[in-house]
Order: C-alpha cells, then structure tokens, then sequence
C-alpha cells in the first residue's frame, strides 16, 4: 500500500497535470475551424480527442489517490484506471511523435495555415500530456504487480479506440459528406484512398505498439530499481 506522502505526491502531480492540458484542451477546442472542418467538429482531431480522455483519465487517478488516502479499497476500479492510463500514454505518444516529425520536416502535411497555434498551446496539447502521463506511470504509479499478460492485454483497448476514432472520421468524411465539402482533418488523408489512408492507422497502431513495449520494460526496469532501494 502506498503512503500518504507518495499519494499526496501523485495528486498534486495530476492536478498540476490536469490544469495544463485542460486548459489547453479549451484552448484547442476554441479555435476556429476553416470551412471544410467545420462540419466534422473539434473531436475529428486525435489531438482533442485524446487530450479529453486524457483529462477524464486524471480526474480518475486523483481520485482513486484520494480514496486510498482514506482506505478505500477499490478493487477493479485500479486496474481499470491503469489500463486507461496505458491507453492515454499510447495515444498521446502517437500524438507527440507525428505531430513534432510532421511540423518540423513536412509541416505542409498539416493544418499549419488554417490555425493561429502560439508554441504555449502547442506544447500544452502536443508534448505535455505526454510527459506527464509517463513521470506519473514511472515515478508515482505502483507497478509491483502488473503482469505481462495484462499489460499486453491493455494495448488492444489502444487498438480499439484508434479503431472507433478512424472509422469515424472515415464515415464523416467519405459516407456522409453529400455535399462533399467536408475533408479529412488531416490534409495528408485527403489525397489517399481507403487503403492508403487505412495504412496510416496501421502506421498510428505501430506507434502506439512501440510506446507501449517501451513502457513496458521501462515500468519494469524502474520496479527493479526501487526494490533494490528499498
């Protein structure tokens, strides 16, 4: 059972977290679309997307923090919360990795000249979320009793939601666009067809594939280490 200080820890942890991306995730949602986005929402973007799950993902952990505090036995709940955590890392790490390589030597690839984003947001929204889902998962998280088996059972609810998040944006912007007005928020997606841009899921899969793997054997390697400190 963790003390009360390493608990306290981690809520200040996620609620100086928390206060980053949500105001960062208004700010994202504020900006105004162009017209051929508009009809697709701010939620087309993974970017949003995964910034909002990653929000709700802290509340749950400053939460179930707090609980412990108190001696709430949650159960379930806790290795529920950290498949959402795993989930949130995966996707934000996809997040953080195409955007910085894409707007760094293909910035063309993307929205560039439709959004007025100040490097204050964009660090918010695109690197932070990240890091701080990966000190918390390394640094306050206990991880003594993760399985491998259940870790690796974990990445297919990663597999899952980009699933539901592709399909979509692909029925918004391909099925029921009569109009044909409405393009996908991406515009490296606009000139590929179906299996092209289905090759970009698989590419995203991947990302999220490498980060989870990673993290494995970064939990377990830091496990070790606070065994060995202790």
């Amino acid at each position: 059972m963790p003390s009360n200080k390493s608990l306290a820890s981690r809520v200040a942890w996620n609620l100086w977290a928390l206060y980053f991306c949500g105001t960062g995730l208004i700010e994202s949602i504020l900006l105004p679309l162009p017209a051929h986005l508009i009809k697709g929402g701010v939620w087309q973007f993974l970017t949003n997307t995964s910034l909002l799950v990653t929000c709700l993902c802290m509340l749950c952990i400053i939460s179930t923090s707090v609980g412990k505090a108190f001696k709430i036995k949650y159960g379930a709940i806790r290795r529920t919360v950290n498949d959402l955590e795993n989930l949130c890392c995966n996707l934000e790490f996809i997040v953080t990795v195409t955007y910085w390589s894409i707007i760094l030597f293909c910035p063309d690839m993307l929205n560039g000249k439709s959004f007025a984003v100040s490097w204050t947001l964009d660090f918010k929204i695109h690197l932070l979320p990240y890091v701080f889902l990966l000190v918390d998962i390394l640094l306050f998280r206990n991880n003594q009793d993760v399985s491998s088996t259940g870790f690796a059972e974990s990445f297919g609810v990663s597999v899952i939601f980009l699933g539901l998040y592709w399909s979509s944006i692909e029925i918004s912007t391909s099925v029921l666009n009569d109009d044909g007005l409405a393009k996908f928020p991406y515009p490296f997606l606009n000139n590929d067809n179906f299996m092209q841009r289905t090759g970009w899921l698989l590419v995203f899969m991947g990302l999220g594939l490498i980060n989870h793997i990673s993290l494995n054997y970064s939990m377990k390697l830091v496990t070790r280490t606070k065994r060995h400190i202790e």
